[in-house]
């Protein structure tokens, strides 16, 4: 999936807008943020909690010594593995 597609899924969620996160952007509804993306568009992070969800070009993301969710390279992941990450995150809200 690409950085654009992943941004016309996020677009279509209800209630989400785009907005500056540091370094990064971000996906969020009014309580939470569920999607981070670095400027070069290489990779996302997926917002879902402690997550054991496993594939091709995912790996854990970690803040301190809490697991909170999904780095993904978008080169390596599945497609629609990746949609229903997104969506699930978004569920989350």
């Amino acid at each position: 999936m690409t950085i654009d597609a992943v941004m016309d899924l996020v677009e279509s969620l209800e209630g989400t807008t785009v907005v500056p996160h540091f370094d990064r952007l971000a996906a969020r509804t009014k309580r939470r943020m569920y999607l981070t993306w670095p400027r070069d568009g290489l990779s996302v992070n997926v917002l879902l909690g402690d997550s054991d969800v496993t594939g091709p070009g995912l790996s854990p993301l970690w803040w301190g010594k809490k697991r909170v969710g999904l780095q993904v390279d978008l080169a390596g992941a599945d497609d629609a593995q990746l949609e229903a990450l997104i969506r699930a995150a978004w569920a989350r809200k």
